[in-house]
């Protein structure tokens, strides 16, 4: 633009002042934080703790961050749904008022409406994932397929992609969800390290419209009558190309340590290393031989529970494994986390993001 002239005796913009932005887009696309990637997410992610644009800053309050620092979590987890929500069930039109606005109050209105999306959004997916996971369990044993590929006329296009992620989570399977309309499909589909989903569409391309995408995330386009025929390709292509043990998950452990050498010096050596997320992620310690205490379901099927062991113990949390809190009562475990500091209502506590846990003896 420069050497075209383009900005003229305008004012030549300090390209910094947009970091902000651009953290945001890295860490939302999942985009390797490597590299200048890395260094851009970090100043992005500093400059939104700043706090300088005015539409940011209602978003932190309303999402409930606050004057909180902002890592790559809270802008995955907490700021980032609420700017794609608008896309998703609204209009993407206020998620970019948001980011142009000046006036705080106008900010503070769209914030809340994106807030109001995301809720919405969240409630939709409950529903969605509930009636899936009821119709997996009760029309196959989900150990003995190689992928999901379902479809619906109930369910809303702009949550289906949420909703697959949460089955590659749960069950370690690609997974494609269908919205069907009018005779045609649009579909959204995940996938997990040992499955290159585009490629493996690209030789489904017989049965499709249209689609597009990458390694791990996809879209499609297909016609109703061709859902069963692709569904059954799809499987079959999985089956060939997954092994045995791609299907199981698996933790990758930086170390093992004691309960007791976690402390606040050590995390703050971890934050050296941020912000983590796509090709650098969070270390990952291991502790043996823990006690789970009190596990509960909180928010979103979240699993809180207290961990003791080396006569220590500490709170923590384990996103979307709800599901588990019976099945971890009255045993003891090898735990694989990451320590972190949670911020909650004006205080600070050591808490440990769990990432695995495997049996060691019950009682």
């Amino acid at each position: 633009l420069r050497e075209d002239g383009f900005w003229g005796n305008k004012r030549y913009p300090n390209l910094k002042e947009y970091l902000d932005l651009v953290a945001l887009g890295t860490i939302g696309d999942v985009v390797p934080l490597i590299g200048e990637n890395r260094i851009f997410a970090r100043f992005g992610l500093e400059s939104i703790t700043e706090g300088k644009r005015v539409g940011l800053r209602a978003l932190k309050e309303v999402s409930g961050v606050g004057d909180s620092a902002v890592d790559s979590n809270v802008a995955s987890f907490r700021l980032i749904p609420r700017i794609n929500a608008a896309g998703r069930i609204g209009s993407p039109e206020d998620a970019v008022r948001l980011l142009l606005t000046d006036d705080m109050n106008e900010a503070m209105e769209i914030a809340g409406k994106l807030d109001t999306c995301n809720k919405e959004r969240q409630r939709m997916g409950k529903i969605i994932l509930k009636e899936i996971l009821n119709m997996i369990e009760t029309t196959t044993d989900p150990k003995k397929v190689n992928s999901f590929v379902l479809s619906s006329n109930k369910w809303h296009q702009g949550i289906i992609g949420i909703v697959a992620s949460r089955l590659v989570e749960r069950y370690n399977r690609p997974a494609i969800l269908i919205s069907v309309k009018d005779g045609i499909g649009k579909g959204s589909g995940r996938s997990l390290a040992g499955f290159n989903l585009i490629n493996g569409l690209k030789r489904c391309d017989p049965m499709l419209l249209s689609y597009g995408g990458h390694k791990y995330a996809a879209g499609i386009s297909i016609e109703e009558k061709n859902i069963k025929e692709f569904s059954n390709r799809f499987n079959k292509i999985t089956g060939e190309d997954l092994t045995a043990s791609d299907l199981i998950p698996q933790t990758i452990i930086d170390a093992q340590c004691n309960l007791s050498s976690i402390d606040h010096d050590l995390i703050s050596q971890f934050d050296m290393l941020a912000p983590f997320g796509n090709m650098n992620p969070e270390p990952v310690l291991c502790a043996k031989n823990m006690r789970v205490i009190t596990p509960t379901i909180v928010g979103n099927n979240h699993l809180r529970m207290n961990i003791s062991g080396d006569g220590t113990s500490y709170n923590s949390i384990w996103f979307s494994k709800g599901h588990f809190a019976e099945t971890l009562a009255e045993s003891t475990f090898d735990i694989a986390f990451t320590p972190q500091i949670n911020y909650w209502n004006g205080t600070s506590n050591i808490q440990l993001k769990m990432k695995d846990m495997a049996f060691t003896k019950f009682y």
